[in-house]
């Protein structure tokens, strides 16, 4: 058959099926179509024995620019070939072995490759982006650390990118791919699809599988890439592994869980996108300043635009001041605890959320900020200090400075390790409301 003529794709091929071709020389050939295993309803039907012998065998045969585009090789015995820029596009290759084959440069575009054994086969420079379909799928594929995927293309933006959930990585190298352009895996892309391949609605219960398969494709890549050290590229898929979960959330109608999900991807993006943060910060700080600065005007006391935003700022952080003459049950009052509630909760929750928030992360712009807050904490005794000074020379401005921060250093550090707990309390109590 020819391939490149699109009305003949959907005849078979030459039937090759149980034929022992090891060692054998086929490099050219049109084999497009060809029959090398069961495929359908009777691959589906078929016992393990009746499999085994349909399967073709080319262990260690040479293929080199073979046309094997649409070949029906399920189960097939490739181990040691040489496929050098075959096409093997739209290929089913369900269960073949592959160990050790030769893949440079081949074309596998809407290849089906699940659970194949891809042990130290060679990708290098290989295409697996669809041309006029989607890219291959590697759901269940295996790998492992001599399989080499250096220059392999995984995908394009108009047909999206390779399936590869419950994949076996095997500790492959992925340093060898460029990551960067990948924006969502091709189960992401699969999920969010409101129809099949065939033009039909999908159903509930199958957008749920879909999504929850997502989700395990993200967190098991993000896995397999934080372990080889590329944490930013990781950061990148657990985070769409975050946004995949809440659509799980709402496909399992837990809609309390999909809200909150929805309040940490707001507030924070997962942690992985603080800039949120700081924008929720500035709203909060400006909202509260507007409401102080109001309120002073109607109530009492007046207070001026800068005073209205200090005070919002030092009751987020619960460190606030009053000014003379009001009370607990001032409505001034009640708004900055309102205030210092809100600012806590998203503290803790951006803390809880960041993905270094662990007893081995990185809690140096912490422990900084405690410092620093302790420092001004410090600052009316260091004024104290000056006047002071001013009888007993610079010198015992400088001792009494030491002496302050000396006995800020452990308070500090209580403060630190205090947070450090909220942190972790915090975090268990969101895991607690996701599980």
């Amino acid at each position: 058959m020819d391939w490149n003529d699109a009305s003949q794709r959907q005849r078979e091929g030459v039937d090759l099926r149980g034929a022992d071709l090891q060692k054998v020389n086929v490099s050219g050939l049109p084999l497009a179509g060809m029959l090398g295993g069961l495929t359908g309803r009777t691959w589906f039907y078929a016992s393990p024995e009746q499999c085994e012998r349909a399967a073709v065998r080319m262990h260690g045969a040479l293929l080199i620019q073979a046309q094997l585009a649409g070949a029906k090789l399920n189960q097939a015995y490739l181990e040691q070939a040489n496929l050098f820029r075959s096409n093997l596009e739209q290929a089913e290759l369900w269960g073949a072995s592959l160990k050790a084959a030769y893949l440079n440069e081949t074309r596998l575009g809407g290849a089906l490759l699940k659970r194949a054994h891809l042990e130290g086969v060679h990708l290098g420079s290989a295409h697996l982006e669809g041309v006029s379909t989607p890219p291959a799928d590697l759901t269940w594929s295996i790998f492992d650390s001599t399989t080499v995927l250096r220059g392999v293309t995984l995908g394009n933006a108009a047909h999206g990118y390779v399936q590869v959930a419950d994949v076996n990585w095997g500790g492959v190298n992925l340093s060898g791919i460029d990551w960067s352009p990948i924006r969502m895996l091709g189960d992401e892309y699969e999920a969010r699809q409101s129809k099949n391949r065939k033009g039909q609605q999908k159903e509930r219960k199958t957008r749920f599988e879909e999504y929850a398969q997502a989700v395990r494709a993200n967190r098991q890549l993000a896995l397999a890439l934080r372990e080889q050290g590329m944490n930013e590229m990781a950061s990148r898929f657990s985070y769409r592994a975050q946004l995949m979960q809440r659509k799980v959330f709402w496909y399992q109608r837990q809609f309390g869980q999909y809200l909150f999900s929805l309040f940490l991807s707001l507030l924070a993006g997962y942690g992985y996108k603080p800039w949120r943060s700081f924008v929720a910060y500035l709203l909060v700080i400006t909202a509260f300043a507007t409401a102080y600065f109001l309120i002073g005007r109607m109530v009492g006391p007046v207070l001026s635009p800068v005073g209205s935003f200090v005070f919002s700022m030092t009751s987020f952080h619960g460190r606030g001041f009053f000014p003379g003459g009001i009370g607990l049950d001032d409505p001034l009052t009640i708004l900055a605890a309102l205030e210092a509630f809100v600012g806590l909760l998203i503290e803790v929750t951006f803390i809880a959320r960041s993905p270094n928030v662990s007893l081995g992360g990185d809690h140096l712009p912490l422990l900084l900020l405690s410092l620093v807050s302790k420092k001004i904490s410090a600052q009316p005794r260091s004024w104290q200090c000056k006047a002071d000074a001013r009888k007993h020379g610079e010198s015992a401005l400088r001792t009494r400075r030491v002496n302050d921060y000396r006995e800020a250093a452990p308070t500090c550090l209580a403060n630190f390790y205090r947070v450090l707990a909220r942190s972790r309390a915090c975090s268990g109590w969101l895991s607690f409301w996701q599980a």
